[in-house]
This record gives structure tokens, C-alpha cells and sequence, in this order.
């Protein structure tokens, strides 16, 4: 299918940036500062890509930014809120009693 190919083509790309990223460390001396700065944009590009051919491939209909908001709010968003408001408790928890 469209999505498999493009997925793992990007996938390809990621694996092949990675490979030359370690190969200037290694052999060039790159800086921590340097690589880490390299990486995040790599991680960022790869994901923009994604996130923008899955958007072509899957919401090509009219409710389509509504649908991509109730996943995120779904899959995304809520777990997180709800994460962090358990981290919250469990730290004001261990603070009362610790």
C-alpha cells in the first residue's frame, strides 16, 4: 500500500542519516553539542514528513481536521494531561509523607 511504502522509504532516509551522523562523529571528532543540535533536527524533519504525507494519504476528506483533533486530543493529549497530573499527585504524596 501507499502508506507502507512511503513509511518505510522515510524509515530508509532516517537509518541512512543516522548511519552518516555516526560516521562524522566518529571519524570527524563532532562536538556533543553539535550532534545533539544534528539529531533533533533529523527526529523533527522525519516526523514532519510523516505527519504531513499521512495527512495527504489518510484526511483527504472534509472532516478531516476534526478527526485529527479528536485523535490527538484521544491518543495524545489527554494521556499525557492525565500523566502529569499523576506525577503531581504522586509528588506532592511523597513530599506530605517522606
Amino acid at each position: 500500500t501507499q502508506w507502507n511504502n512511503v513509511y518505510n522509504l522515510l524509515n530508509l532516509f532516517k537509518t541512512i542519516f543516522y548511519f552518516l551522523l555516526t560516521l562524522v562523529i566518529v571519524y570527524f571528532d563532532l562536538p556533543t553539542k553539535v550532534f545533539i543540535w544534528t539529531l533533533i533536527i533529523l527526529v523533527t524533519i522525519y516526523f514532519l514528513l510523516l505527519a504531513f504525507k499521512a495527512r495527504q494519504i489518510f484526511f483527504n476528506y472534509n472532516l478531516a481536521l476534526m478527526h485529527l483533533f479528536l485523535y490527538l486530543c484521544t491518543l495524545e493529549i489527554i494521556p499525557t494531561l492525565f500523566l502529569v497530573w499523576g506525577l503531581t499527585e504522586a509528588n506532592a504524596f511523597m513530599l506530605v509523607y517522606f
